[in-house]
């Protein structure tokens, strides 16, 4: 039993939620960067279109990576 107050999660699946969290953000970094490439590429140089493209791709990427942070602050509070 643990008496400490920490958080009772294993080494390993603390790896494996950080590793989550990290494959989750550069997932949606990859998608949101392939989605402004493949918008820019159909529409031309810089358009309307191309800009919301660029705006909607990085709100992704941003919003993926902020939940991953915080899903892995608020699993791991207790640890050190």
């Amino acid at each position: 039993m643990n008496t400490n107050g920490l958080n009772t999660q294993s080494q390993s699946e603390q790896k494996r939620a950080t590793y989550r969290g990290l494959a989750i953000g550069v997932g949606a970094s990859v998608a949101g960067l392939l989605l402004i490439v493949i918008i820019g590429i159909t529409t031309g140089p810089v358009t309307p279109a191309f800009i919301i493209a660029m705006t909607t791709g990085y709100t992704a990427m941003v919003a993926a990576w902020s939940t991953a942070y915080v899903a892995a602050r608020r699993k791991f509070k207790n640890v050190a």
